[in-house]
């Protein structure tokens, strides 16, 4: 579990690097990933937790719309995990 959870830590890595790159479709495949691996650890979190969470996806959606990608890094670093690592026991 602990090389998935190091593996999900630096898939959100890559995807910043690639929006800081400016390799938009790839960062955005790669964040495709992100979410797929996210129900792991969505699993154990509380509703607060997952509400965070789903604001947060809204936002980056948001954002995305906008072609504001240096907001979705943002939202990325900033937002995204801390609400992960806040119900990290």
């Amino acid at each position: 579990m602990a090389d998935r959870s190091n593996a999900f830590w630096q898939e959100i890595e890559a995807v910043q690097e690639l929006i800081f790159d400016y390799r938009i479709n790839e960062a955005f495949s790669r964040l495709s990933a992100v979410v797929d691996d996210l129900n792991v650890f969505m699993k154990d979190k509380d509703e607060n937790t997952m509400k965070r969470i789903n604001r947060v996806f809204s936002d980056i959606n948001e954002a995305i719309v906008n072609k504001d990608y240096l907001l979705v890094a943002d939202l990325l670093e900033h937002d995204l995990k801390k609400s992960l690592k806040s119900g990290v026991s």
